[in-house]
């Protein structure tokens, strides 16, 4: 999972962890679904 790791450090560096967080497990989520 490369793509959402590189899109989780650019969330963390642009917005609050909150909503990187979230946007990670989304991902994550999505890719195990």
């Amino acid at each position: 999972n490369r793509r959402a790791a590189q899109f989780a450090a650019l969330v963390t560096q642009e917005q609050d962890m909150s909503k990187s967080a979230v946007a990670f497990v989304v991902v994550v989520y999505g890719g195990l679904r």
